[in-house]
């Protein structure tokens, strides 16, 4: 399905639907999302994704590989929704956050880096939208003992 991205998302909602806890699908379904430019939507399905794991980190008891792959999710979501940004101080917040939250993440760290270069080349300074995406806030939970 690579860059077919209307048939990639009609699967994956499907996909998603079958079994709502699949981030790896979740985070697939936003960047087809972000490719058609649909960012609304592609929030609805991040911002719902950071919930539930957050939750997961909060109420289960995690095991280290899955706090892991929660937080390395996590800064997934984080930095799509930066990606989806058109505000470019907004979006490098949440693109460092991302990184932040976990450095290992090599395709965030590759996607904050262009980001930074994008700005640095059109030397923009924009005013910040307010969005009513708080992730530039989100912290992440420990787990429960």
């Amino acid at each position: 399905l690579e860059h077919r991205f209307s048939e990639a998302v009609d699967v994956l909602k499907k996909l998603l639907n079958k079994n709502p806890q699949d981030t790896n699908g979740r985070f697939i379904l936003c960047l087809s999302l972000l490719n058609l430019d649909r960012c609304d939507e592609a929030n609805e399905y991040l911002q719902s994704g950071l919930a539930l794991l957050d939750t997961e980190m909060r109420v289960t008891e995690v095991t280290p590989g899955r706090k892991a792959k929660i937080t390395h999710d996590m800064s997934n979501f984080i930095g799509a929704m930066g990606m989806c940004s058109k505000d470019f101080v907004l979006q490098g917040k949440l693109l460092y956050k991302a990184v932040e939250l976990d450095p290992s993440n090599t395709y965030m760290v590759d996607m904050a880096m262009k980001a930074a270069n994008k700005l640095k080349a059109a030397n923009v300074k924009q005013e910040t939208e307010y969005a009513s995406i708080d992730a530039v806030n989100f912290k992440v939970a420990s787990p429960k003992p």
